[in-house]
């Protein structure tokens, strides 16, 4: 049976008088449908909750709540809906669409307030319709919260009307994200969608797609697993650092056994990049990987066709070796690792930046061919090919193991 909840009433779940028609409140196999647009209290269990858009024309109100939800399945199609200090959501599916689900601790007064649970099976966060305020076009946004979820997540923007930020996940305040299976972000229209972790933890238990024209930003003092493989598509930004954040590498840490970047795919980060447990992870990399302060990449990059932009004054320290890339750099760059091959090629190197190769015995450079070869202690050579004349610099092989240029 379906029950609706009476605006304008006293807000308590359990009360039978703030339900239609009468015999409230609703049960374990009946469907609650919620637009009160004020603080909703006590604890409600039901097969189906929904949270509809207030009225047609697009204006949004928002419903607070203060107690325990517990349903099969539940749909917030336009509202602002609030899990506030003490809250929490167990249920199977959760759909949002058009404006979304905010879980915060933010108004308590409490500053040691216990998180906010939130317990689901599958999500899915699909941008269409009108955004309103900082809710734009279905976002589920939780701050010290802990949210698990068994299953798959699926983000989702679309063609909408108003500005271009779709649907999204974010997190803050210590957040603990788990979820199960896969997690994709897609944009299918004019809507980007993202996601955005700050000072917060995801773990992922198979892999992160991070579709074409989407956004994930990950922040200071954040860590991210990835059980399987972090893809990103064409046309696809992951950044670590995000918003101009400078910070110590150690504080942005991703955990993932494979990172493939497609062409036009860019990785944009300071932080660490590693594989599960002490494992070393493994870059295939055709798209563009740019360090923006210092960057670690404890593994290897392959594949033929992906660039190394070196940012100036950036630093990129690779603890495998690096193939079939094209280096560029953009002045201060300081670029290490331990062996390089597949046809790599270096353009912009100039006074000010290094490169360093492990074991390196010797070097020379071949003007006509601009090949730069590398001999090994133990006798092997690597050769880079390098874009642009030399104007009467020549490499210089330091004490240190640097590779400079000097006149």
């Amino acid at each position: 049976m379906l029950y609706r909840f009476i605006s304008g009433t006293n807000g308590i779940l359990s009360d039978p008088t703030n339900w239609q028609p009468d015999g409230g409140p609703p049960g374990a196999n009946d469907v609650a449908v919620i637009r009160s647009a004020g603080d909703l209290y006590g604890s409600l269990s039901v097969d189906t909750l929904w949270f509809p858009r207030t009225n047609p024309n697009g204006q949004i109100h928002g419903d607070q709540i203060y107690g325990s939800l517990t349903a099969t399945t539940t749909r917030v199609v336009g509202e602002i809906v609030t899990l506030e200090t003490g809250a929490s959501l167990t249920t199977g599916k959760l759909l949002i669409n058009a404006n979304g689900l905010e879980a915060s601790t933010a108004g308590s007064a409490d500053p040691n307030a216990p998180p906010i649970t939130i317990n689901t099976s599958s999500t899915l966060i699909k941008s269409e319709g009108k955004g309103f305020a900082r809710y734009p076009n279905g976002s589920l946004t939780a701050y010290n919260t802990v949210w698990n979820n068994t299953g798959g997540v699926f983000v989702s923007a679309g063609s909408t009307t108003g500005g271009t930020q779709g649907g999204g996940l974010g997190f803050d305040d210590h957040s603990v994200v788990t979820i199960g299976k896969d997690l994709r972000i897609d944009t299918a229209g004019n809507q980007i969608a993202y996601v955005e972790l700050f000072e917060s933890t995801m773990s992922i238990g198979h892999d992160l797609v991070v579709g074409s024209g989407a956004d994930f930003e990950y922040y200071a003092g954040s860590a991210l697993d990835v059980g399987h493989k972090l893809t990103l598509l064409a046309g696809s930004t992951f950044t670590i650092g995000a918003g101009g954040y400078v910070l110590n590498p150690d504080l942005a840490v991703i955990h993932a056994g494979t990172v493939e970047l497609a062409a036009s795919a860019t990785f944009i980060g300071t932080g660490t990049i590693t594989g599960p447990g002490a494992d070393n992870t493994t870059i295939f990399n055709r798209g563009v990987i740019e360090p923006s302060d210092s960057l670690i990449i404890k593994g290897n990059i392959y594949d033929q066709g992906g660039t190394i932009d070196m940012r100036a004054n950036s630093v990129l320290t690779v603890d495998g070796g690096m193939w079939g890339q094209s280096i560029e750099f953009k002045g201060g760059g300081h670029l290490s690792a331990e062996y390089f091959g597949g046809d790599t090629t270096i353009s912009g190197f100039a006074y000010g930046d290094i490169l360093s190769v492990a074991d390196i015995a010797s070097i020379s450079y071949d003007h006509a061919s601009h090949v730069l070869s590398l001999e090994q202690s133990g006798g092997g050579i690597e050769r880079f090919h390098i874009k642009g004349n030399l104007n009467g610099e020549h490499f210089v092989l330091g004490s240190n193991g640097n590779i400079t240029l000097a006149s």
